[in-house]
């Protein structure tokens, strides 16, 4: 018996068109699967799709007014972070071990 995996595409319109006339719905960000083309290591699809610790904590950051002053030096400093991973991916074939072991330290 074959798994399907996802939701049809009727639903997930609906889903979209009914999260999208919310009070509030640009603090929903919407990522989806972009593809490339070619052979990816797990965390650089993510960079590419946007869905990495990386750009989720630059979401988080610009959704906090508070943290304007500091926003620009830690939103280059998550960037950097991202294109020495992609950077090592692309070289190496996988993907950066610091990168690779990391865990959700809480």
């Amino acid at each position: 018996m074959r798994r399907r995996i996802g939701i049809q595409n009727a639903n997930w319109t609906g889903t979209v068109r009914h999260a999208s006339r919310r009070h509030n719905h640009d603090n929903m960000p919407v990522r989806g699967y972009k593809e490339k083309g070619g052979i990816n290591t797990p965390l650089e699809l993510a960079i590419q799709n946007e869905i990495d610790r990386f750009s989720l904590a630059i979401d988080v950051i610009d959704g906090i007014p508070a943290l304007r002053v500091a926003r620009a030096h830690v939103r280059q400093k998550l960037r950097h972070m991202q294109i020495e991973c992609r950077n090592y991916a692309w070289e190496n074939g996988v993907d950066l071990p610091e990168a690779d072991a990391w865990v959700w330290p809480y």
